[in-house]
């Protein structure tokens, strides 16, 4: 893979660790969408856990920016996830037959309804940890959850657990 398409949550959680180095290694193709790029940078301003992020999208070296034109589909998920970040995001996915990267519970399950690839933060890790990039995923998470990142307590010991840690 060598691309994705991508949503803000992941992109944050990286980025309130500084290592967004993870996402890149990965895919060095990152397509953002716009209404990401807004609630990152237009919006973020002083969004201390988007500064590494926020500096990434503005520089446009990897994180590409989109823009994703209105349409009935586009309209219809954000109703039904209440925004548009996560809506562009599967709607540019869908459109370029490429994963998406969501860690939110609805919008992974309308993208995996459209038969998308849906990948979040821990699969990055977990993919880093393979490459040998990290050696240990445990402590990354904790510093995720420290920098003020959401991760339901029986999620985390149930992905540690897959990965033997």
């Amino acid at each position: 893979m060598s691309a994705c398409v991508t949503n803000t949550s992941p992109l944050i959680a990286l980025s309130a660790i500084k290592r967004l180095d993870l996402l890149r290694e990965i895919f060095p193709e990152t397509l953002v969408p716009d209404a990401v790029f807004r609630e990152t940078v237009t919006d973020g301003v002083g969004w201390h856990e988007a500064n590494q992020l926020q500096q990434e999208l503005v520089a446009g070296n990897w994180l590409v920016r989109v823009k994703v034109p209105d349409s009935s589909f586009l309209n219809g998920l954000r109703n039904r996830l209440g925004g548009s970040g996560e809506a562009e995001a599967i709607v540019l996915a869908k459109e370029r037959s490429l994963p998406v990267l969501l860690d939110e519970m609805a919008g992974r399950r309308a993208a995996a309804a459209l038969g998308l690839q849906v990948i979040g933060s821990l699969w990055v890790l977990r993919q880093s940890k393979a490459a040998g990039r990290i050696k240990l995923i445990r402590p990354v998470i904790t510093q995720m959850i420290e920098s003020g990142i959401y991760y339901h307590d029986d999620l985390v010991e149930k992905f540690l657990r897959e990965v033997g840690e």
